[in-house]
């Protein structure tokens, strides 16, 4: 015997189908290019961000800078000064180490490059720590830093 679906039953399953469609088909952008809503600005909250920090760790004192990209829609940081570790690996100077992307609800995602003594490299995705952070204190999910003037 075939099953009905009630009416009220069918038009709660429409519902809820078309509740999950959206309007706009999603797209992910290729690898290197910002999302099209890409912020300009960085939101108040997060200006703190910017500027130069050195992980607190003491065996690879390192320094980067960290800068608004206006493009990326995100905060990028170059290495500024390598540490003790980081220089035996191969960082150099000026290199892209860190991106933050603001996820909205005060979230942020934190891309953090490693690399190995046999040269690998990878981005590790982890998030900053906006309760623990201040102004003159960053933390991460792999680090954390101290505001340097």
């Amino acid at each position: 015997m075939p099953k009905t679906i009630h009416l009220t039953n069918a038009s709660a399953l429409i519902a809820v189908v078309l509740s999950c469609a959206s309007s706009r088909p999603a797209v992910t952008p290729p690898a290197g290019q910002p999302p099209a809503e890409a912020l300009r600005q960085p939101p108040q909250a997060l200006r703190f961000i910017e500027g130069r920090w050195e992980s607190s760790d003491p065996s690879n004192a390192w320094q980067m800078t960290a800068r608004w990209s206006e493009q990326a829609g995100r905060f990028e940081a170059v290495l500024t000064r390598n540490g003790q570790r980081s220089e035996a690996v191969g960082f150099t100077v000026g290199e892209l180490v860190w991106k933050a992307t603001p996820q909205g609800e005060g979230a942020v995602r934190e891309e953090q490059l490693f690399r190995s003594a046999g040269g690998a490299q990878t981005w590790r995705e982890g998030s900053v720590n906006l309760q623990e952070s201040t102004p003159d204190r960053l933390v991460t999910t792999y680090s954390r830093f101290v505001r340097v003037p």
